[in-house]
């Protein structure tokens, strides 16, 4: 196993350290703090097994495959059983310390929008978890897209599971749209940070996109959407190609 750190290592991670509490047994739940108040519970266990509903989509990797946000390795682990060479990336080094504890063989603790490659090696990326969300503005998602491009080979693929903002009818997402439209913004442009037993993450913003939203910031960026999986609740997977470059 290989586990490669950089200068992230100080940083802080309440995030990890609920991640690294689960994977010792201990009650680990965390909380997401919204810019506007709103604070959503969830627990580590979401981060550790490969859900069924994700296995269809995730069938579709191919060659040498980059998780993009790894956590600690639940995608990573189930596609090495099944053969495939993964690296993951996570610019926690507490999920990256875990992934490589529970068996991923390559993991890169690097901030995941900075990507350390300058070749075009991979064939598959995982953005997996909302991952597809991480540029958290517009202009930074496409700015993301454009940055995998560049290390992806000809034929590659973006696998992605997302969130539909449009699908809720819950007062306090419905207000923050609205507060979100007032400022000229996409109503799924969250600010967040994570809170863990006294330890406060930093804020930032994560871009959740409606299936419409999405081929729309695509068709600004090297990628083309193959294919769109809806399902009936918020989340959706997405496959997307890339697109060849022309020469004039």
């Amino acid at each position: 196993m290989s586990f490669v750190v950089n200068a992230l290592f100080g940083m802080k991670d309440p995030f990890g350290h609920a991640l690294m509490d689960y994977f010792h047994g201990q009650g680990a739940d965390y909380l997401i703090r919204r810019d506007d108040g709103h604070i959503d519970y969830e627990n580590p266990v979401l981060y550790f097994d490969v859900y069924k509903n994700e296995v269809p989509v995730l069938k579709f990797a191919q060659g040498l495959i980059l998780d993009v946000g790894c956590g600690p390795g639940r995608h990573c682990i189930w596609l090495q059983e099944l053969g495939y060479k993964v690296v993951g990336i996570d610019k926690s080094f507490l999920a990256c310390k875990i992934a490589s504890d529970r068996g991923v063989k390559l993991v890169l603790n690097a901030n995941s929008l900075e990507l350390p490659f300058n070749k075009p090696i991979f064939d598959t990326f995982l953005l997996m978890g909302n991952n597809f969300g991480i540029g958290g503005t517009l202009k930074g998602t496409e700015s993301m897209l454009n940055g995998l491009w560049g290390i992806a080979t000809n034929s590659a693929l973006i696998i992605a599971s997302c969130v539909d903002p449009e699908k809720t009818d819950n007062p306090s997402h419905l207000a923050y749209h609205r507060r979100n439209l007032r400022m000229g913004i996409p109503i799924g442009q969250v600010k967040i940070r994570v809170e863990y037993k006294g330890i406060i993450g930093n804020w930032f913003n994560l871009l959740l996109l409606s299936p419409r939203e999405l081929i729309q910031i695509a068709s600004k960026s090297s990628w083309k959407v193959k294919h769109i999986f809806k399902n009936g609740s918020q989340q959706y997977f997405t496959i997307l190609y890339r697109k060849p470059l022309i020469k004039v």
